[in-house]
């Protein structure tokens, strides 16, 4: 029996879709570090205000809650009602919404479902969260399974029909790609509030190889205008809406017992806008290398880097379902520029990486979106090791910038002997 009051549009096909002033909200806030039975007071009681299981949902004996794992900056959870109707629950982490414009992101999800492509349906929203459709029988992909040629088949299928199907506002033709627009923006926080942090010469050193901040902003734009001057689709007219996080906790496989009706969806679409395909495709290259379930989820795995073979396989995979002119692109050229934008993958998630360490209180940072802060270790599994993910990634990013011949190795400012090189 499902208890579920609100209908969920999640096939992509309805036409009565609810507009974004129509999501149920409220102000309350959930702390999900107080202990369980309160919290889950907490939770029971928001489910009710929101109306988002009928008025016959009123046994708190009956609801429970299920914890997720591997989320890495979010917490999230299955709540139950009389083990029938679930929603995923989900409370955003603190040091996010400084990052984040919660906004933007809503109005994403509703434009997924205009365009008919299948993705998180909200149901309601609260002070520091909200609650979703629940997707039963459904998992995260594995790292591993990113090379597995279904999954990568339907991977490359679904990002060209995001790149193709969805299209972009008016202001978002205007962003010259939103990962420079963060990363101006995350630089600017870096030097405000994060000053301290970056003027700490160990810091630069141990974290982001050099021992001089301003030769790694020069760097950094150096990088930048070469990369727009060389690659072939960089222009405005070539950028498309990206997800720009496809990460394999990111690739939910649905009905994953029943091999006849099993399916992709993807999700978590906090750092979408307008970007090159080749910036999209690049940066989910470069998360074959990166295991978010082990301990150790830091650490770059350098040689799990898709070879040139594997690469060639996903550009087919996406060509073969181009169908418009702003993706129906020369094989050889996109390849080229998924070289070229790949240092900017790293050096986007390093800067993020910073700014989610806790080492700079980005709380502080005036920002529309931000949502309450909950103090205290947000998550009880192990802390993700934000700073030593930043030094991984780095140590790519310059290494592919001295490969362009874009830096000098033997550059006294630069800690070459820490530098790591992906194949070109």
């Amino acid at each position: 029996m499902s208890y579920l009051k609100r209908k969920v549009y999640g096939s992509g096909k309805d036409k009565d879709l609810i507009s974004l002033d129509s999501i149920p909200f409220t102000e309350k806030l959930l702390n999900p570090l107080t202990e369980e039975n309160q919290f889950k007071q907490q939770v029971f009681e928001v489910i009710r205000e929101l109306k988002l299981w009928d008025h016959e949902c009123s046994d708190i004996n009956k609801f429970k809650l299920r914890k997720i794992k591997g989320a890495l900056t979010n917490i999230i959870y299955e709540a139950i009602y009389d083990d029938s109707s679930s929603l995923l629950l989900r409370v955003f982490g603190a040091k996010l919404e400084a990052i984040v414009a919660r906004s933007y992101e809503i109005k994403v999800l509703q434009r997924l479902r205009e365009s008919q492509l299948r993705g998180p349906v909200i149901l309601g929203c609260f002070a520091n969260g909200r609650f979703e459709a629940y997707v039963s029988g459904s998992a995260s992909v594995a790292r591993n399974d990113l090379a597995d040629p279904w999954v990568m088949q339907n991977i490359a299928m679904r990002m060209n029909k995001l790149h193709t199907e969805v299209e972009l506002t008016s202001d978002e033709q205007y962003l010259y790609g939103s990962c420079f627009q963060k990363l101006s923006d995350w630089f600017s926080i870096l030097e405000t509030v994060g000053e301290q942090w970056i003027s700490d010469k160990k810091n630069l050193e141990k974290y982001l190889h050099v021992n001089d901040w301003q030769f790694f902003k020069d760097s950094v734009a150096t990088y930048r205008d070469w990369c727009f001057a060389n690659t072939h689709y960089s222009s405005q007219d070539n950028f498309v809406f990206c997800h720009n996080d496809l990460q394999h906790g990111n690739v939910l496989l649905i009905d994953k017992d029943n091999e006849k009706n099993k399916n992709l969806m993807l999700i978590d679409f906090e750092y979408a806008g307008p970007n090159p395909v080749a910036f999209d495709i690049s940066n989910h290259m470069s998360e074959w290398m990166h295991d978010y379930d082990r301990l150790d989820s830091y650490k770059s795995d350098y040689d799990r880097y898709p070879s040139k073979d594997k690469i060639d396989e996903f550009i087919d995979c996406y060509l073969h379902h181009s169908h418009t002119p702003r993706t129906m692109l020369d094989k050889q050229k996109l390849k080229h520029d998924i070289e070229l934008w790949r240092p900017c993958a790293q050096l986007f998630w390093s800067v993020w990486a910073i700014l989610q360490s806790g080492t700079i209180n980005t709380t502080t940072v005036n920002s529309r979106d931000a949502t309450p802060e909950v103090n205290g270790k947000f998550n009880d599994e192990p802390e993700f090791q934000y700073l030593l993910f930043c030094k991984e990634k780095l140590s790519c990013f310059w290494g592919d910038l001295i490969q362009f011949n874009l830096v000098d190795k033997n550059d006294n400012r630069l800690i070459a002997e820490s530098v790591n090189y992906l194949p070109l």
